[in-house]
């Protein structure tokens, strides 16, 4: 029985991986029990953009999958965590300085409107010819940029340390998981990337973490109308 279980773990990288990032974001849901539905909001809104995958399988990574029909569950997982986990991060060393107004309606047509934006740029960048994740990574720039400059001028602060937490966390974690799985690595197609490893990670990745970890707390701040409190 331990043996099926290690050949499951290890045939079902992304899937063991993106498990233990759940497990990680329930363990800070729990711990940090002001901060729950602002978490929970940003898993949830996080979680669509599992179906990206459609446009990084397979020229970016082909991952493993246990099941997939435009996105996988792994998928889903993962984006749903890393929601959760990149507000815990930025967020939290302000606990009680920032107050949300939770109103359905404003939220999805802030939301709706930043995604389309995104999506535009993003495309437009890959059908000139940019690599994926440089594309990405350009949106995720102006996208920032704009939101700093505007909306969330106040939450800069909260750009920086989502930047900075989760690139550290989600590259000490990836590069675990390469030390415990190292054939895991075979998943990236490695052809259409630089080359460039920090600690067994493609810089892709790290670069992702630094983009994903700056621009996701200011998505968050905007979408919910977040003010700084008068502690704050």
């Amino acid at each position: 029985m331990a043996i099926t279980v290690i050949q499951f773990l290890t045939h079902y990288i992304y899937l063991t991986n993106s498990v233990v990032l759940l497990l990680i974001a329930l363990a800070l849901y729990g711990v940090f029990e002001d901060q729950r539905r602002t978490m929970m909001i940003s898993g949830l809104m996080s979680a669509p953009w599992a179906f990206a995958s459609i446009v990084f399988v397979p020229d970016y990574w082909d991952p493993v999958r246990i099941a997939s029909f435009l996105t996988g569950p792994e998928d889903l997982i993962f984006s749903f965590s890393n929601g959760v986990i990149v507000w815990a991060i930025a967020a939290v060393p302000f606990r009680g300085e920032i107050s949300i107004r939770m109103d359905f309606r404003r939220m999805m047509k802030r939301a709706v409107l930043l995604s389309f934006l995104s999506f535009i740029i993003t495309m437009s960048l890959w059908y000139l010819g940019l690599k994926i994740m440089g594309a990405v990574f350009i949106c995720l720039s102006i996208t920032i940029t704009l939101l700093v400059v505007w909306p969330c001028r106040e939450f800069r602060i909260l750009c920086v340390h989502g930047a900075i937490g989760f690139t550290l966390f989600y590259g000490i974690l990836t590069s675990l998981c390469f030390l415990f799985f190292p054939h895991f690595l075979e998943q990236w197609n490695l052809a259409n990337l630089s080359g460039v490893l920090i600690l067994n990670v493609p810089i892709e990745e790290i670069i992702w973490a630094f983009g994903f970890g700056a621009y996701w707390p200011l998505y968050m701040a905007y979408i919910l109308d977040a003010k700084r409190t008068d502690k704050g």
